[in-house]
């Protein structure tokens, strides 16, 4: 009978299955994707990170010049790199109150910026560190965080001005942060997503700038 008959081997796309190849096409198109979106995924905490530390260091900046204000006192800002040899690599800013002849005292509590986010160096970007040598920290980061190392400082007077000289062309003193992966990647060029702070040093006001 015909329908006892055998039928010989058909093949994948016969039997309505896929081929070696299609799989392997739809298996590199997923690939790319979840690359893509990681990548996305990154870019998004990258920036949001950011902001939001770029937006702590401007609390910080404006509560130093309200402080040396209202306390009638110098407010000193101090920046510092991560220390060199260290695993983790975070930026952190300390409010000091320092008399004329007192030795400084923290105002509260360390700001540490995230491990991804880092301040630039360079100088047309960071004027604040790359134009400031850097000091031996004497034992005010130390009672603060339990470490010791050098920083990059200025001062708010009592009058909400600073100590930073006042350059000839206007210019004003400024920092920028961007996330690490951008200014190791891009050294010696902005990065397209940037947060750059900048501190009058006659009035002291403090502004920030975004692309």
């Amino acid at each position: 009978m015909e329908y006892l008959k055998s039928k010989g081997p058909c093949s994948a796309v016969e039997a309505g299955g896929f081929s070696l190849i299609e799989i392997l096409a739809v298996l590199t198109i997923i690939s790319l994707l979840l690359s893509m979106s990681v990548i996305g995924i990154n870019r998004i905490t990258d920036a949001t990170d950011l902001t939001n530390n770029g937006d702590q260091i401007v609390n910080q900046l404006v509560q130093a010049r309200q402080r040396a204000i209202s306390d009638n006192a110098h407010v000193e800002v101090r920046i510092y790199p991560p220390p060199e040899g260290n695993r983790i690599k975070e930026w952190t800013l300390v409010l000091a109150r320092q008399g004329l002849s007192e030795t400084p005292a923290p105002l509260q509590q360390p700001l540490i910026l995230s491990e991804s986010i880092a301040i630039s160096e360079d100088g047309d970007f960071s004027t604040l560190i790359a134009a400031r040598e850097p000091q031996k920290d004497e034992g005010l980061m130390h009672s603060a965080s339990g470490t010791e190392q050098k920083y990059h400082g200025f001062r708010f007077h009592p009058d909400g001005s600073t100590n930073l000289p006042v350059n000839p062309n206007g210019d004003t003193w400024h920092l920028t942060a961007a996330s690490r992966r951008d200014i190791e990647r891009n050294k010696g060029t902005l990065p397209d997503n940037f947060y750059t702070i900048r501190v009058d040093p006659f009035t002291g006001a403090v502004r920030s700038f975004r692309p």
